[in-house]
């Protein structure tokens, strides 16, 4: 529960990265890719034990995965927006929420291109493991297309959706809604609008 509620965007950038981000638990260091990735402690207490189960799952086949990317500041988060990365100013990373994942074949880490580029077996690695990431309860970027993202794992189906369950959090996303509306403004993805133009109501109804 939040004691000061950021009603600025210059206090909610600093209650994410000064007061929320701390509270983060480190995964385990054979789940990530460097040490000291953090994620929020309840999407900690879904993943690990998910991440788990997917590897013991496809070991036979000498598949893993592992965390190679958890929380991110909100500078990182700027400049994926501005790369095409990340089509929202604020995501769920920022909060812990969602990780970006690696790949690995027989113990080497498997490079993933462009869905026209991937060999067969990395198409049929991507399906298996995403499958099962879908089948645990999460929401996979595999099947997006703006911007495909097999990398990007969540458990919320989207913003709004972790909002409806964690409404401690609204005041924060509130201090960001000029940042939401000025990303409606330029974006000229269909369905970016549409999932910015839910947020928004949300936010600005709630």
């Amino acid at each position: 529960t939040q004691v000061n509620i950021p009603t600025t965007r210059e206090e909610a950038v600093d209650y994410i990265e000064n007061t929320y981000q701390p509270t983060f638990v480190k995964v385990p260091k054979e789940l990530g890719d460097t040490p000291d990735i953090a994620i929020s402690k309840s999407f900690n207490d879904k993943l690990i034990p998910a991440l788990k189960t997917i590897n013991e799952t496809f070991k036979d086949k000498g598949y893993e995965v592992k965390i190679h990317q958890g929380s991110r500041s909100l500078a990182e988060q700027a400049k994926h927006l501005k790369s095409g990365a990340s089509t929202i100013p604020v995501s769920l990373h920022n909060i812990g929420e969602a990780v970006d994942i690696s790949f690995w074949k027989d113990g080497k880490k498997v490079m993933i291109d462009a869905v026209d580029k991937q060999s067969q077996e990395t198409k049929d690695m991507l399906k298996e493991v995403g499958g099962k990431i879908e089948e645990l309860g999460f929401t996979w970027g595999g099947k997006w297309s703006n911007p495909y993202d097999p990398w990007h794992v969540q458990y919320h189906k989207n913003t709004k959706s972790y909002l409806e369950n964690n409404k401690d959090m609204i005041p924060t996303f509130k201090a960001f809604l000029p940042d939401y509306k000025e990303r409606l403004k330029v974006t000229k993805d269909s369905s970016d609008k549409v999932k910015l133009k839910e947020l928004i109501s949300y936010l600005e109804n709630t």
